[in-house]
């Protein structure tokens, strides 16, 4: 993984079935943000060489990442990729955005870039609920009772195909007990909304 050379840049992630939307995405941000730094999170072993000819552009592959465990973890599906970013790649500050988004407009000059947290574009919408977090995301009960330091409502919940972070202020080893849990118990995780 090649150290980290600007403060704030762009991450677009993508897999061989949304690329031709990734070409989109570049083309918009290469149009409308002409000089800031983008990277590609490439989930897979396919040609991005169109992209990677653009200027400024750089692309992280699996083989890339430095930390064997998000290596081995963070690609193959369920869009974990874009989480790389969040310890890994050539930006201290990033917008992160899915490959089927589409910039029409000034998009870096309303960026804010977040002192501590995660920015979501609207904020994010506060949910109480537990019947509607547990149908559409995840099991409060099984949260609580592996992390009891955390309370799982009462957070904003927010789309993530685009978001605002910063690198390092996600613990990774909370990240790693998160992510065998959900394997350990996928459907509390995994409901039927696929929203997860």
């Amino acid at each position: 993984m090649a150290a980290r050379t600007e403060s704030f840049g762009i991450f677009v992630s993508c897999h061989k079935g949304d690329y031709r939307l990734a070409r989109g995405c570049v083309a918009s941000l290469r149009f409308f943000a002409p000089r800031v730094p983008l990277c590609l999170l490439v989930d897979g072993g396919f040609s991005t060489a169109d992209i990677e000819r653009l200027p400024g552009v750089q692309v992280i592959r699996r083989a890339d990442v430095s930390d064997p465990w998000l290596r081995a973890n963070s690609f193959g599906g369920f869009g974990y990729s874009k989480l790389v970013p969040f310890w890994e790649g050539p930006f201290d500050h990033f917008l992160y955005l899915d490959a089927d988004c589409v910039v029409l407009g000034d998009i870096v000059g309303r960026v804010t870039v977040p002192g501590g947290d995660v920015v979501a574009p609207d904020g994010g919408r506060v949910i109480t609920d537990e019947a509607i977090i547990g149908e559409h995301w995840y099991d409060c009960s099984l949260l609580r009772s592996n992390f009891p330091e955390f309370d799982p409502v009462g957070w904003p919940f927010f789309c993530t195909g685009t978001f605002v972070g910063r690198q390092g202020i996600l613990d990774l080893d909370i990240y790693r007990r998160l992510l065998q849990l959900q394997v350990q118990n996928r459907k509390s995780f995994m409901p039927e909304s696929r929203e997860s």
